[in-house]
């Protein structure tokens, strides 16, 4: 007999409406945080003279024009991330990773 992938669903009448809603309101406030534009931050004032074909953009809003779904620019920056020199540094007292 094979195992279900995926353990069974709670019947609805025991969903907790009262968390559902409050789950809601709590991702509706992340939407709406994270689609406020604001010019206070070290990206959005510093502005790229060279190379010229980039030239008068932010460096955020260079970076937001960026292919961030294609995986040849996303996996050498995630390797980077994990992997990088910087995680000597991120190391915890008992010398394992922090992460």
């Amino acid at each position: 007999q094979q195992l279900p992938v995926y353990p069974p669903a709670r019947p609805i009448e025991d969903i907790n409406e009262e968390a559902l809603k409050e789950r809601e309101r709590a991702i509706k406030a992340l939407k709406e945080f994270t689609e406020q534009v604001t010019d206070d931050n070290v990206f959005a004032r510093l502005v790229i003279e060279d190379p010229e074909e980039f030239r008068g953009r932010t460096l955020a809003e260079h970076m937001s024009m960026l292919a961030w779904s294609d995986s040849l620019l996303t996996k050498p920056i995630e390797d980077q991330l994990y992997h990088g020199r910087h995680m000597t540094f991120c190391r915890s007292r008992d010398d394992k990773l922090a992460i």
